[in-house]
């Protein structure tokens, strides 16, 4: 699986240590029906795109310090100094770059029905 590596500048305090290492994987269609069949976070996260977008993070961080996966939380997100939850937005363009340099994608796909390109593939 390819993943982004990254620090975040300031980090979240978790048991009284610092973690600022993280390592994020790709978005998957899991991620959105898992949020959607959380009952807790259901309504606010279809009423606020922005609540909706920390729960995907939170979902895709494989690792944030030594912190246990299963305590990477939406709420730890959203405590989150507003710089560092920009390190792991910007984590998340690399990680789609990478991914699409990789998938040997590097013209811009043609919308759905728009024909065929030029060059006719």
């Amino acid at each position: 699986m390819l993943t982004e590596k990254g620090t975040l500048p300031f980090g979240v305090e978790f048991e009284g240590q610092i973690h600022r290492e993280f390592e994020l994987r790709p978005q998957y269609v899991r991620d959105t029906v898992d949020i959607f069949e959380s009952p807790d976070i259901t309504a606010r996260a279809a009423r606020n795109s922005q609540y909706f977008a920390a729960c995907l993070f939170a979902g895709r961080l494989v690792r944030l310090g030594d912190i246990p996966k299963e305590e990477i939380t939406v709420d730890m997100v959203l405590d989150m100094r507003q710089e560092d939850y920009g390190e792991i937005i910007n984590a998340g363009g690399r990680l789609d770059e990478r991914e699409a340099t990789f998938r040997g994608k590097t013209a811009p796909v043609a919308a759905e029905g728009a024909g065929p390109t030029e060059g006719g593939v």
